[in-house]
């Protein structure tokens, strides 16, 4: 059996604070146990989300790319966004046109009330 890690220890190992380490784990970004009020991560669950969240410098750009495209499509649609808002309309919105129908959509819906 693994030894589990604590919070403290994961926030050591990715040079983070504790504060964005528990945050993750209550968002589900990090798989950990919560064992009474104590959260513990297993290194196999850590090494996972290292895993999952390096990117290569070409991703980075294409990244980059996708955030300045979004920009350009909302314009002044909308209010001043927030992270954790523009990565939930890339969830549900991954490619610039979808986003563009999906505000179309929208239009029509506030027209039509």
């Amino acid at each position: 059996m693994e030894k589990l890690l604590t919070p403290e220890e994961v926030a050591e190992i990715l040079a983070i604070s504790v504060f964005t380490v528990k945050d993750y784990l209550r968002a589900g970004k990090i798989t950990g146990v919560k064992i009474g009020k104590k959260w513990r991560v297993s290194p196999s669950a850590l090494q996972e989300f290292i895993d999952e969240n390096t990117r290569t410098k070409p991703e980075r750009v294409k990244e980059e790319k996708k955030v300045s495209s979004l920009d350009r499509v909302l314009g002044s649609e909308i209010e001043p966004l927030t992270i954790d808002s523009i990565n939930k309309i890339k969830e549900d919105f991954p490619t610039i046109e979808q986003l563009k129908k999906g505000i179309e959509q929208l239009k029509k819906k506030e027209e039509s009330d």
